[in-house]
């Protein structure tokens, strides 16, 4: 078998079709092997057959030396897709269109509203109720444990956001 290196000069200087045709021979002839360099280039070639031929993502793994099925296909190999995300009410109900985004954001608002107004509360109270040094003790401590608690809420749904911003990006085309 060739080195890496001549498959690769290869590969760039075929056309589309003859590139499907390049990734099903090479997967022929590498079998069963262990030859994980090969393999690894197999995966790159039909990573890059996917983008070029469809325009989707390329495949991002494979298994048992079967092609890496392609976005949204049903497991009948790279070739047979006929998924499109969708928008609107078909989005919705696909769950192509995400809203736990928009839903995060307002959720922020809301609870940090909630944060302060305990936080003031708190202070109140503590002034109100308890007095004396306790009371001043808590008035001062209140502030600090409000913005540590808004700042713990804020990173929550910071990690909540990137999660989505993550499969956008994943299932972009």
């Amino acid at each position: 078998m060739a080195t890496i290196s001549e498959l690769r000069v290869q590969f760039e200087g075929m056309s589309t079709n003859r590139k499907r045709q390049f990734c099903e021979e090479l997967q022929q002839q590498l079998g069963e092997s262990d030859n994980a360099e090969h393999r690894r280039f197999l995966h790159e070639c039909i990573s890059r057959y996917n983008a070029e031929s469809r325009g989707g993502p390329p495949a991002t793994q494979y298994g048992n030396s079967n092609f890496p099925p392609a976005y949204g296909a049903s497991g009948n190999g790279m070739y047979n897709s006929n998924y499109e995300p969708s928008g609107g009410f078909k989005g919705f109900m696909d769950f192509d269109v995400m809203i736990a985004p928009a839903v995060v954001k307002i959720e922020f608002v809301i609870g940090a509203i909630i944060i302060i107004l305990a936080t003031l509360g708190a202070m109140g109270y503590s002034l109100l109720q308890i007095g004396g040094a306790w009371g001043v003790l808590f008035c001062f401590l209140s502030p600090i444990l409000g913005a540590l608690l808004l700042f713990g809420y804020r990173l929550s749904c910071e990690f909540l956001i990137v999660l989505f911003k993550i499969h956008k990006e994943l299932t972009k085309k």
